[in-house]
Parts: structure tokens; C-alpha cells; sequence
């Protein structure tokens, strides 16, 4: 009897070690998925929060847009102009225009206006700084705009691929995503050079769609632009004026 109860003890006891080991590995289960959740390094594959709420950005639902602006640029002279003015964008078709004049202090005094068409990678422009056409005369140059020209940022946050989330924000009034991102292109003036942009948009966190947008460019040709969005599809078009009118 007392063979058998000792036998007994003995089963007990490894079905207890056998119940320890299966639940210490349950724990070590839990422990990595909990990493894995959590973004550790586990996790290198894993898509940060900035690209997923990006992503989100580039489905919301967005046929045309509004926006007012304000660009500082540095000419390769070194003189820094200011401009502010308004735009427009629309995605059936893809076109932009932006209108801006140089700021009361700024001299000489200048008006300027872009129109990119996507579609047929056109840019049409005018300059009341053009010699004998008092910027109201349209001129034409072949292929798309350069990645960081005027006519390019209003939607230039939708080229993110590493955006980070900066955290909540609220912009006049608006709560939003704050995100941050980096983008490169060959110089516009010099192709063996590169010139880079710091993006920080500002999404509304019930539509995805952009409230601010801040884009600071280094090269030769540094710029500061800062796009306030003020409606979104309310129907606006962008018409293709006619050159040498």
C-alpha cells in the first residue's frame, strides 16, 4: 500500500512540473506577443502609427480643396522674398493652382500664379516680373512640376513612406494628428545635388483630412510654406488657360 501511494505522489508530482512547464511556456507566449503588440523589436516589419494614419490620409474622401499660403523663398541671389496668397487643388482631374503676390514690405512688388496639370505634365505660368507681358500673359514649360515648387505642396504629404506621429494637436479649434515626415528630390536647378523637405501636416482625426501643413525645404533654393486648407469638396474646377493670352 504504501508502494503504491508513494507511486501515486510520484504521478502527482510530475503532472504538477507538466502543468509548470506548459504554463511558463503560455507566459513566454504572451510576453512576445505583448512585444510584437507593442511595436518592440520584434516588430521591425510593423507600420508605425504615422504611415497608417498617412495611409488613411491618401483613402479619405477628397475631390477638390481650398487653402490660403504663405511662402518664404531664397532666391539664388540670396534675397528672401515673402509671398502669401491662396490656391486650389482638385483630383478629377489631378491640377493645382496656386496665386500668390509678395508681401507689402517686400521690393520689388511681385504677382505670380501657377497651374499644374498631371495629367498632360504641364505647368502654365505668369509673372508680372516677365519683361513686357505685366504678368498677366500665360506661359507654358513641359513636365510635371519639381517635387517641392509651389504648385506641388498642397498635397504633398500623401508622398510620406516614414511618417512618425508627433502626437494630437488642435489647430483652430480642430483636433488632429500631428505628422511628421522627410522627402528628397534632385535639386531643380542642379541635378547632382539633392534637396530635402521636412513635412509636418496636420490631419483631422475624424476625416483624415489635412487642417495645416508646413513644409520647410533645404538646397539651393531653400523655402518655407505654410498651407492653411479651408474647404473641401465644394465642387471648384481649374481651367487650362491659353498660352500667349
Amino acid at each position: 500500500m504504501r508502494k503504491y501511494i508513494r507511486m501515486m505522489k510520484m504521478s502527482l508530482h510530475l503532472d504538477n512540473q507538466k502543468r509548470r512547464d506548459v504554463l511558463l511556456g503560455l507566459c513566454m507566449l504572451c510576453m512576445l506577443t505583448s512585444i510584437i503588440g507593442c511595436g518592440g523589436t520584434a516588430s521591425s516589419s510593423a507600420v508605425s502609427a504615422g504611415q497608417q494614419i498617412i495611409a488613411k490620409a491618401r483613402a479619405a474622401h477628397l475631390l477638390d480643396a481650398t487653402f490660403t499660403i504663405t511662402w518664404v523663398n531664397q532666391e539664388l541671389s540670396g534675397t528672401i522674398d515673402h509671398f502669401i496668397g491662396q490656391g486650389k487643388v482638385t483630383l478629377h482631374p489631378y491640377r493645382s493652382d496656386v496665386h500668390v503676390r509678395t508681401a507689402p514690405t517686400d521690393y520689388p512688388a511681385d504677382t505670380l500664379e501657377d497651374i499644374a496639370d498631371y495629367a498632360t505634365k504641364v505647368v502654365y505660368f505668369r509673372d508680372s516680373l516677365l519683361p513686357g507681358t505685366a504678368g498677366t500673359t500665360w506661359h507654358k514649360s513641359e513636365g510635371p512640376p519639381a517635387a517641392f515648387e509651389l504648385a506641388n505642396i498642397p498635397l504633398i504629404y500623401q508622398q510620406l513612406s516614414s511618417a512618425t506621429l508627433v502626437g494630437k494637436e488642435q489647430v483652430s479649434g480642430i483636433t488632429t494628428w500631428h505628422i511628421r515626415g522627410t522627402l528628397t528630390a534632385p535639386d531643380i536647378y542642379n541635378a547632382n545635388e539633392t534637396d530635402s523637405a521636412v513635412i509636418d501636416i496636420y490631419l483631422r482625426q475624424d476625416t483624415y483630412l489635412p487642417v495645416k501643413l508646413v513644409a520647410h525645404v533645404t538646397g539651393s533654393t531653400p523655402q518655407d510654406d505654410t498651407l492653411i486648407y479651408t474647404a473641401f469638396n465644394t465642387g471648384v474646377t481649374i481651367n487650362l488657360p491659353t498660352v500667349g493670352q
